[in-house]
């Protein structure tokens, strides 16, 4: 990349934080995608404002793919756990065969009605 394209993305990057610190009024929390403070207690307001804030994902070249927020990953555990479930296994397994049980009596409805 070059120098021109690197710098504008700093400065881009550079005006995103401080605008991001204006809105949130708290500033580095907000900036930093609603992180817990330095104490461990940060309020529901200031993570929600950070997470909105970081879910503005750009794809500029160069960049590294964005983390997911907190509530993404917390919500990506909570899917993966649920999906596992022994109950959730059985109800997909059962759909599994009764569509591959359905595709196999159109193949063969198919192959029927074929002229010989």
């Amino acid at each position: 990349m070059c120098k021109r394209h690197r710098n504008k993305m700093y400065k881009d990057k550079y005006k995103r934080k401080k605008s991001d610190q204006a809105l949130g009024g708290s500033g580095a929390g907000a900036a930093q995608g609603g992180a817990a403070t330095p104490g461990g207690s940060a309020r529901a307001e200031d993570c929600v404002e950070g997470s909105v804030s970081v879910t503005k994902r750009t794809g500029s070249i160069g960049d590294r793919p964005a983390r997911p927020t907190l509530l993404e990953q917390v919500l990506n555990q909570k899917r993966l756990s649920l999906l596992r479930s022994p109950e959730v296994v059985q109800f997909l397994q059962k759909q599994q065969q009764m569509l591959s049980q359905q595709a196999l009596e159109q193949r063969q409805q198919q192959f029927q009605g074929a002229p010989i």
